[in-house]
């Protein structure tokens, strides 16, 4: 004869089941399929003849699927099944020898099943109504939530009308609640929106926030105010008032004057630069006698 080999040692257990083809994921929309893959295990007498594994709904469980054999396969998609979402359904392989001794089983970490997609970020603000800047854009927007699997992401769109996307298409910008979209080409005059939305662990979208209130790119200064004037050269006050005409800004207003005073023409050792508001007077107090 050719003899026979005694086998007295099972293989070795699989490392490690993976509960895709791929990496591990923890979470899976998909109701009707299972996917698992593990490395090959290694047995010294007779080597493996094949891998059986088994699915439940708890470590080492067969309310699914019961023992299964693969042949040499290191991976396997179940189909044809009805998940329930909410649920962890666990992959458990064994590997056999041709002696017919069996290793010890490796149960997987488990996917949860998850159908339902986020709630939609509440809302979308932008950095205030206008931006000096012509490159950048800050926008901010609230939490979405999901219970089952959490938000891994989220997608931001920016246009220069509300509810569009020319400008950036669901561009993802991770797992974050405010985002500065930098490296842009903004037109001066034009008002850009933004709005978001976001994806859980399991892959599935929610639907966008509403778009933000906009916010206009403003990059030219104003015109300038009309040259201050005061009551005349002389003063018995300490108590000087100046008044001025109205500079113009087409686009974004003017929002704010700022006053120097000094002791000789555009000098700036009383007052360096002082915010009158949108005013069009400013008072300077104890003022020094005899000093123009």
């Amino acid at each position: 004869s050719k003899g026979v080999i005694i086998a007295t040692t099972p293989p070795a257990a699989v490392s490690v089941v993976k509960d895709s083809l791929g990496a591990v994921i923890d979470y899976t929309s998909v109701t009707t399929e299972l996917s698992a893959n593990w490395p090959a295990a290694s047995d010294a007498e007779t080597g493996v003849a094949r891998y059986l594994y088994t699915i439940g709904t708890t470590p080492g469980g067969t309310d699914v699927a019961g023992w299964t054999d693969v042949g040499k396969s290191t991976y396997v998609t179940k189909t044809g099944l009805v998940l329930t979402s909410e649920l962890n359904y666990y992959f458990t392989v064994k590997a056999q020898n041709y002696a017919g001794l069996e290793s010890s089983t490796t149960t997987s970490d488990g996917v949860l099943v998850d159908t339902s997609g986020p709630s939609a970020p509440a809302s979308a603000g932008d950095d205030g109504q206008y931006t000096k800047f012509a490159n950048k854009l800050d926008f901010t927007w609230d939490s979405a939530t999901d219970n089952q699997s959490g938000i891994v992401r989220y997608y931001l769109c920016i246009s220069s009308f509300p509810g569009g996307y020319e400008i950036w298409n669901d561009t993802d910008v991770g797992n974050v609640t405010s985002y500065q979209a930098a490296g842009l080409s903004l037109s001066q005059g034009v008002t850009y929106y933004a709005k978001v939305k976001a994806e859980n662990g399991a892959g599935l979208l929610s639907g966008y926030s509403p778009n933000s209130d906009g916010i206009m790119v403003d990059t030219t200064a104003p015109g300038t105010s009309g040259i201050p004037a005061d009551a005349g050269p002389y003063s018995t006050s300490s108590v000087v008032t100046w008044q001025w005409t109205a500079a113009t800004d087409a686009d974004s207003g003017i929002g704010q004057y700022y006053i120097k005073v000094g002791t000789f023409p555009g000098g700036i050792s009383v007052s360096t630069g002082m915010a009158a508001g949108n005013n069009l007077t400013y008072s300077e107090t104890g003022l020094i006698t005899c000093v123009t």
